[in-house]
């Protein structure tokens, strides 16, 4: 999992921003989901029985609960890329989550005197239920998408078999484009600010443009800040362990006096080649190469394993 992944999945979890991006995205802006009544569920659904195992990984699962009630399960997919096989992707993961209800289902059933003789057989009461499951895919790409949406739209119907096209149930997902997204100004949360932020990160001019023209910047929390210098080229940020402990920090001036610019990006560059190489040949220690370039040991190792110096 790349910095971006773990940025976004760690930065959406938060239940109010959870709950602000799909009562912004999918239910139109309307405040239909309430961020105190979600809980974090388990994001692997696994497989294995007879037919073999399958494993599936969601980014952010969230059960939403009311009056010690569930009401449904909702799943948020982070892409950051055009994943042309989207739509089966999501139709798998949604029936692994089923799939795992009425498995639970069976178990509880498995023991007690089920009525009529289909039930015992199934193991399923007709009077059980499921929860609904809820997917959205937030698509965080720079390149405009252009994968499929459906499952018709990745099917391949010949001339003799298009008739068959309406006995084919088709299966839509839930998707957002992050970037096009027009009503942005309407989220609730700070995450109004990080959407924007997000796509000026690899800019300077960008940045201090968006953070001009956003008054909301003067203020940001620790939260969102992080989020984006994690998300940013961290060899080309310096000094900021100053906001390490800060509630509220202001970007205007953040950004602007850590940000590396033309020239320092060049030395910056150069310095981190050297001491990678100073690394690799035994004469300093990690630690000390990462303290030099103002990043955490482990952004050093990370830099240096994945750089071809």
């Amino acid at each position: 999992m790349g910095r971006n992944d773990i940025s976004l999945k760690s930065y959406l979890s938060e239940k109010r921003r959870f709950a602000d991006l799909f009562n912004c995205t999918l239910m139109g802006g309307s405040q239909v989901i309430d961020a105190d009544k979600l809980e974090s569920c388990p994001t692997v659904m696994s497989v294995s029985d007879e037919t073999g195992l399958m494993e599936r990984i969601n980014d952010i699962s969230m059960r939403y609960t009311f009056e010690d009630s569930s009401l449904a399960l909702i799943t948020l997919e982070n892409q950051e890329y055009i994943d042309y096989s989207m739509p089966l992707r999501v139709m798998l993961q949604q029936a692994l989550i089923y799939d795992a209800q009425l498995r639970d289902i069976k178990s509880r059933n498995k023991n007690h005197s089920l009525l009529g003789g289909d039930e015992y057989l199934s193991k399923v009461k007709k009077t059980d239920r499921i929860l609904p499951v809820v997917v959205l895919v937030a698509y965080w790409g720079e390149d405009k998408w252009d994968g499929t949406k459906s499952i018709h739209d990745k099917l391949r119907f010949e001339p003799q078999t298009e008739v068959m096209r309406k006995f084919v149930p088709d299966y839509r997902i839930n998707f957002v484009n992050i970037k096009d997204y027009k009503d942005s100004e309407n989220f609730k949360t700070e995450l109004k600010t990080f959407s924007g932020m997000y796509f000026c990160r690899k800019s300077k001019r960008k940045m201090s443009e968006y953070i001009e023209s956003h008054k909301e910047c003067a203020n940001i929390d620790g939260d969102t800040f992080w989020a984006i210098a994690n998300i940013a080229d961290r060899s080309y940020l310096k000094g900021l362990e100053k906001y390490e402990k800060k509630e509220e920090i202001d970007m205007s001036n953040a950004f602007e006096e850590n940000w590396l610019d033309g020239l320092e990006k060049g030395i910056a560059k150069g310095e981190l080649k050297m001491l990678c190489a100073l690394v690799k040949d035994g004469l300093i220690k990690p630690d000390e190469a990462a303290k030099r370039m103002n990043m955490t040991e482990a952004a050093f190792n990370e830099k240096m394993t994945n750089s071809v110096y």
